[in-house]
């Protein structure tokens, strides 16, 4: 099962989600807004349908260091809520350089720390790292273990 593609399930500019096996991939060029989060919704919605327990992948290619809005904090908390009982374990890679990676990172990791979440959760800089994670979690799916670094980087690559 090496080699494994990434399926695109849908996409806007500047955002892209696909899955792999149970693992749904979302991929940011920057920040979240309501319309990527009601499609990510609806991608969601579907996928769970087909893979009732999920991982999640999520990766930010740019950072705007900035609060998001307040309509999409609150989207983005409605979404955790509603699809948290699915999910098994959550990994976010911020694939970018400078102070403000540095300081979403930080904020992300606390966040994860204080959220007292019982599913795993962890904040990378590499995707290299955040597959390697993926790979080594207690009872991790074939899709999980067959996944290339190589084959999430061309799909994030793909974000336009």
């Amino acid at each position: 099962m090496r080699g494994v593609n990434v399926t695109e399930l849908g996409r806007l500019e500047g955002f892209r989600v696909g899955s792999v096996g149970p693992l749904l991939i979302t991929v940011f060029d920057q920040t979240a807004t309501v319309e990527r989060l009601t499609l990510l919704d609806t991608l969601q919605g579907r996928f769970i349908t087909r893979n009732p327990k999920m991982y999640a992948l999520n990766v930010i290619i740019g950072v705007a260091v900035q609060q998001p809005e307040p309509a999409v904090r609150e989207k983005a908390a409605a979404l955790q809520q509603k699809y948290d009982a699915a999910n098994v374990a959550a990994v976010t890679v911020l694939a970018v350089k400078g102070l403000g990676a540095v300081l979403a990172r930080g904020f992300l990791a606390a966040l994860a720390l204080v959220s007292g979440g019982s599913k795993p959760t962890q904040v990378f800089k590499t995707l290299a790292e955040a597959v390697t994670w993926l790979r080594g979690l207690p009872n991790a799916p074939a899709a999980l273990k067959a996944l290339e670094v190589s084959e999430v980087e061309a799909f994030v690559a793909g974000v336009k």
